[in-house]
């Protein structure tokens, strides 16, 4: 059952199965589940972020990855400073330490960055990059944190066709 889910959408799972669809999202969600109880986050270094709507309008959910194994490793709603804060907690929570974070990448606005820098307040540095749907310019910005702490700024724009 659970590499049908991983291969179609529960709905056709389902329908192949002869089972209700709420059925099989109670088991996938049970697995889940177990699945993040378990999870070592003790080597999470170095971390990107990004934010996609949920449905129509404004409900958004931001994704965390860890860059070095490509795996997302928290979901959450929002796209703000909580979220980080949620992130920060659930990575600890995982056996994984803020400190340790050395980068992070992220591509949202103001609000999300001055969660990175409350939250994950080692990493050598931190890129940001928005694009506007109305330009084809990429605007990104690189934080670097210097021996004593202090934070230059940087920003470098592309173009795109």
């Amino acid at each position: 059952m659970l590499t049908l889910a991983k291969a179609m959408p529960i709905a056709n799972a389902a329908e192949r199965l002869g089972e209700h669809d709420t059925r099989l999202w109670r088991i996938v969600e049970h697995y889940v589940w177990r699945a993040v109880e378990k999870l070592d986050l003790s080597e999470v270094r170095r971390i990107a972020a990004d934010e996609t709507s949920a449905r129509r309008g404004h409900d958004y959910i931001s994704l965390f990855v860890d860059m070095a194994r490509r795996k997302v490793v928290y979901v959450t709603e929002g796209k703000d400073a909580a979220t980080v804060k949620a992130l920060k907690e659930f990575l600890e929570s995982h056996g994984g330490d803020a400190k340790a974070v050395t980068d992070a990448s992220i591509d949202m606005g103001a609000a999300f960055e001055a969660g990175i820098k409350e939250n994950f307040p080692t990493p050598r540095s931190r890129s940001t990059s928005s694009m506007s749907s109305s330009s084809p310019t990429r605007r990104s910005t690189r934080f670097v944190v210097g021996r004593r702490g202090t934070i230059s700024r940087s920003r470098a724009d592309a173009t795109y066709s």
